[in-house]
């Protein structure tokens, strides 16, 4: 099966999370699976920057119409006829890709499906109807909607009867640097004086790293605090003198994932998120995950199983959690257990790809 990937070579050095799933694509196209990934080659740069542009002022629109036509216009990429030659299928995350007319290739779009009204609130975005009508509008557009969590499937389901389009199921693809087990991670455990905690996240306020500092205060004393984030993060200030904090930006995935190794506890008690990648690459490494209420975290991380959540903001909650697993290492050793056994189980790379190449090859039936 050869793939085409809706983005440039170009864009595949940004970091954020729909290059993150090109990415993860790519280099799975380049192991022992049945499919092949390329990037696009003669699509125009410019082309795609305008459409981008359109997407930001669709934004500043006050004209509920007009805001409905310019966010699914600025949604869909065309692509170039040349790069569509020998493909089966072309794959899309946030942006749909748009197909020259009368095509016989396959068109994926990858997406969460419909999120939390809470999540475009926070955001000051588009409501959860313009949302689901912008669903509704793309998918006489796209062979096939693969949706990675079941939480915005059953949204999307609901507020979206009747889809022009197939939809399936399907996680997004994680991969690490290969995967931990309870011995390693017991390893670790036994080599670390103190409770190591691990936030990561470059926009730092909607993932709740004040929270995450204000909480930490508590059990400085006794535990570790490891901060991923921007190198300009303002909220430095606000540790000094803070016993065991380390700060790291700029970082290479190596970097990353041996900080996933060494921590206890990933603390995400994010504000806005439809996939947090973090929390699912640190339970292949046996970190428990403490996020929060907000859907489809509960789903991704399983609290009781792999961690606990939270209510989003709720600092007195988030420093309460901390303080008992400190002091409960059984319960967080079961914690990290769970992590390992949920990522095996629900998000491991063979799992994912059986599932998303599956989808795939109906879309392609369905095309030709």
């Amino acid at each position: 099966m050869n793939i085409l990937l809706n983005t440039l070579q170009e864009e595949l050095k940004f970091i954020g999370g729909d290059q993150t799933y090109y990415r993860n694509l790519e280099t799975a196209g380049q192991s022992n699976y049945d499919f092949t990934a390329h990037y696009l080659r003669y699509t125009s740069l410019t082309n795609r920057k305008f459409i981008r542009r359109v997407e930001a002022i669709s934004h500043r629109v006050n004209n509920n119409w007009l805001k409905s036509r310019l966010l699914i216009e600025s949604r869909r990429m065309p692509i170039a006829s040349l790069d569509l030659e020998n493909i089966d299928i072309v794959v899309s995350a946030i942006l749909a890709a748009r197909l020259p007319r009368h095509s016989k290739v396959a068109n994926a779009f990858l997406s969460q499906g419909i999120n939390d009204p809470a999540y475009y609130q926070y955001l000051n975005g588009p409501t959860v109807e313009t949302v689901a009508k912008y669903y509704r509008q793309l998918a006489p557009y796209v062979t096939i909607m693969v949706i990675a969590t079941r939480d915005g499937l059953k949204r999307l389901q609901q507020m979206c009867p009747n889809l022009q389009c197939e939809v399936a199921f399907a996680r997004h693809l994680v991969l690490v640097d290969g995967l931990s087990t309870l011995e390693n991670k017991e390893k670790c455990l036994k080599e670390t004086n103190r409770l190591r905690l691990l936030f990561v996240g470059r926009d730092y306020i909607r993932k709740g790293l004040p929270e995450v500092l204000q909480a930490y205060r508590a059990i400085a004393s006794t535990a570790e605090l490891h901060i991923v984030t921007t190198e300009n993060c303002p909220l430095r200030s606000e540790t000094e003198g803070l016993l065991h904090v380390h700060w790291y930006s700029n970082i290479s995935n190596e970097t990353l994932y041996s900080l996933y190794a060494k921590s206890h506890i990933l603390v995400a008690p994010t504000h806005a998120d439809t996939y947090n990648l973090s929390m699912v690459e640190a339970m292949a490494y046996g970190c428990a995950i403490l996020t929060s209420d907000l859907p489809p975290m509960d789903e991704l991380a399983p609290p009781g199983i792999v961690g606990e959540v939270v209510p989003r903001g709720n600092v007195e909650a988030l420093r309460e959690v901390m303080i008992r697993l400190v002091n409960d290492q059984a319960q967080l050793w079961k914690y990290i257990s769970g992590a390992l056994k949920h990522f095996q189980a629900e998000h491991s790379p063979d799992i994912v790809i059986r599932d998303t190449l599956a989808a795939f090859k109906q879309a392609i039936r369905l095309a030709r």
